[in-house]
């Protein structure tokens, strides 16, 4: 439901349009009326109004004024000029001062309708944006624009939330990191995620419909489960209902919360009512970090390679946390450094570190990975990639652009083309500058760009499965968060 403010100092002006909004224009509601501009302005901030429709000429501020005042102050708010055939010219102005349209009177009730039909889909797409930019600000706990106002656009008495992440905690230490994401406009639901492996959801309390919310977080964790085999999914829900002011609260826990609970290749949903929880290394476990360390420090690499392979064994039993298990081994790297400074051949490991820890689907997947980088840097072995480096490089790019209505991941490429994460993940970061994740997402969605342009008139679903989403709406908003648009709103631009 739309909010309108009449302005008009002729009562039975300002009653004409109620009643033809109240009749005919079951989307919109009159919440409040003024004679003036200096008592409109007065009133914005406490009736909210989303769209203000004002006469022209009236005494103490005319609508000219009113207009170019909201304008300024609230970009957000949509204008409508009511103006007499004889103040025509006088109007036009107006459209310099920010309105959006203007009508004439003698007012005609279809004239109005039809223009606030028309108007319906801009303020759709304007209460999208403020609840995206305010779902921004609140995850991130900083401050929104000055005049955007939280109750406005999360109109809900009460709210649940739920964060689901596939695989491991977002990168935090390469550049080019994973895109932004955030709900299409046809959701119900307000979804936010720091990159595309992520959703956390806003979840109105009067859209369960008598369900349970840990039943409605309960089926979105499962729908992820069952997207991808190669990937592992974590949700934490918040068990209570919250007004939208403690939203940041609530997703300050709920991170906290992933951030302890993720254990790498087991899938988790946590209801939010345990207690923190920790895993204390064994003295086996201690015992063995040393052993390894002592074969850093004597250049062992075949001894320092079976012993690394018996710790990983042990942090795979004991169920450690990912933040565990990432310490422990820049803990073993930043030694190898200090002992053999690799640095200006293969530069720093932090990158191939954080990458291995985004894809990884398994603790044994991420052992073979970790050896790997470990063999890679040792001393003993400083090696050479060879001639043909390019040359299979460009096959594997070439095998993406083929195939990606395939599921692809960094595991499946890797197992087909014999090379291990850390080095694909190294080449890409060296012939592209970019991660292998981004790259797969930017041709994915230049595909689907090319394919909306060519093809216009095709369903979103049948152009999400051509280039490898199986979800129309996870397609719609990586979708929106490389491009800028929608996928319908693309089609509407270019077409």
């Amino acid at each position: 439901m739309y909010r309108v403010m009449v302005v008009d100092d002729e009562p039975s002006a300002q009653q004409h349009i109620c009643s033809i909004i109240e009749k005919k224009c079951p989307e919109y509601q009159v919440v409040a009326r003024a004679e003036n501009g200096e008592e409109a302005l007065a009133r914005v901030d406490e009736v909210l109004p989303d769209i203000v429709i004002t006469d022209v000429r009236m005494p103490r501020m005319d609508g000219i004024g009113l207009v170019s005042r909201l304008h300024k102050a609230h970009p957000e708010i949509v204008t409508v000029i009511v103006s007499g055939y004889q103040d025509f010219e006088y109007a036009k102005g107006a459209i310099q001062s920010g309105v959006s349209d203007y009508l004439l009177k003698p007012l005609n009730p279809s004239d109005l309708h039809a223009l606030l039909e028309r108007l319906a889909g801009v303020l759709g797409g304007i209460q999208h944006r403020c609840r995206t930019e305010l779902m921004r600000a609140m995850c991130s706990r900083s401050r929104p624009r000055g005049n955007l106002s939280v109750e406005r656009y999360f109109p809900a008495q009460r709210y649940y939330a739920v964060i689901i992440r596939k695989n491991g905690l977002p990168k935090r230490f390469t550049r080019q990191t994973g895109f932004e994401i955030f709900s299409t406009k046809e959701e119900a639901v307000m979804v936010y995620g720091r990159d595309e492996m992520e959703a956390l959801t806003l979840y109105p309390a009067d859209l369960l419909a008598g369900r349970s919310f840990a039943e409605a977080a309960r089926q979105l964790y499962e729908a992820d489960l069952g997207q991808n085999p190669y990937h592992y999914v974590t949700a934490v829900m918040h068990p209570e209902p919250f007004q939208i002011a403690d939203f940041p609260g609530v997703v300050k826990r709920l991170y906290r919360q992933l951030d302890e609970r993720i254990v790498i290749g087991k899938s988790r949903f946590i209801d939010g009512t345990e207690a923190d929880w920790h895993t204390e290394p064994s003295a086996k476990e201690k015992e063995q970090r040393e052993l390894v360390e002592y074969m850093i420090r004597g250049e062992n690499t075949g001894g320092m390679l079976a012993e690394a392979e018996k710790l990983f064994d042990l942090w795979a039993a004991a169920g450690h946390n990912q933040i565990y298990i990432e310490n422990q081994i820049r803990y073993l790297l930043h030694l190898m450094k200090r002992n053999h400074d690799f640095s200006e051949v293969y530069g720093s490991y932090t990158f191939l570190v954080d990458e291995a820890l985004y894809y990884v689907s398994s603790m044994e997947e991420l052992k073979l990975e970790m050896l790997a980088l470990l063999k890679m840097l040792a001393p003993a072995a400083p090696g050479s990639e060879g001639d043909d480096t390019e040359q299979l490089f460009e096959a594997i790019l070439s095998y993406l652009h083929g195939n990606m209505d395939q599921p692809l991941t960094i595991s499946t490429i890797c197992g087909k083309f014999s090379v291990s994460q850390t080095t694909l993940s190294r080449w890409f970061r060296k012939y592209k500058n970019i991660s292998f994740n981004n790259y797969l997402t930017e041709i994915r969605i230049q595909k689907a760009r090319q394919i909306l342009q060519q093809n216009p008139g095709a369903f979103i679903k049948d152009v999400a499965e051509r280039v490898g989403y199986g979800d129309q709406f996870y397609f719609s908003r990586i979708f929106r968060s490389v491009v800028g648009l929608s996928p319908s709103e693309f089609v509407q631009k270019t077409g």
